[in-house]
């Protein structure tokens, strides 16, 4: 039986990285730490904000955002898991 569902950019998703995944991360924030630290402005020390289940929660956007070159067949894989995504809204036809 197929399921539809309805789910913005906005929506949180969860998803386990791999430690290519992580490194990727990392990389992304060290990006924004230098660009933080020529602009003079205040930035947090790196941290993976995972939840008690190992799992990393974002908007779907900012999953795009940060491991959207890396989504691809033939690179490394950046999640272990499939997404869950959590702000769904059932679609009745």
């Amino acid at each position: 039986m197929e399921m539809k569902m309805k789910m913005d950019l906005n929506s949180l998703v969860k998803v386990k990285l791999t430690d290519y995944g992580v490194t990727v991360l990392k990389a992304r924030y060290e990006k924004h730490k230098l660009w933080c630290y020529k602009n003079g402005v205040k930035f947090d020390e790196f941290d993976l904000e995972l939840d008690k289940d190992g799992y990393y929660t974002k908007p779907m956007w900012r999953l795009m955002e940060v491991f959207g070159e890396h989504l691809h067949p033939k690179e490394k894989t950046v999640f272990e898991s499939e997404l869950i995504v959590l702000d769904v809204t059932p679609v009745s036809e």
